[in-house]
């Protein structure tokens, strides 16, 4: 049983580092993010630590607060099916509120 994990704005910065730092030791990485094309960049590259486990990269915005539980019923969906728990959730969503 492979060892999964899933990051949040896993697409660039810090997220993208926390993704390929799990891909190298092991995890099949899932990368959420708002943007396609920066999706398609960071599983390249963290498919390229281990080709056997390819990253994923569904697009969402968890800024819009209706996909947050869809992004998490796809997850759920996806780990049910393969029959493989996830591991390691990490959230590196950053916000910032108007006072």
């Amino acid at each position: 049983m492979s060892r999964t994990a899933v990051v949040t704005a896993g697409t660039g910065g810090i997220g993208l580092e926390a993704a390929l730092g799990l891909a190298v030791v092991g995890f099949a990485v899932t990368v959420a993010g708002r943007d396609a094309e920066c999706g398609a960049g960071a599983v390249d590259r963290i498919s390229a630590t281990d080709p056997e486990q390819p990253g994923r990269s569904p697009s969402a915005s968890l800024a819009s607060p209706d996909q947050a539980p869809a992004l998490a019923d796809r997850f759920a969906a996806a780990h049910a099916t393969s029959g493989e728990p996830l591991t390691v959730p990490v959230d590196s969503v950053g916000a910032v509120f108007a006072r």
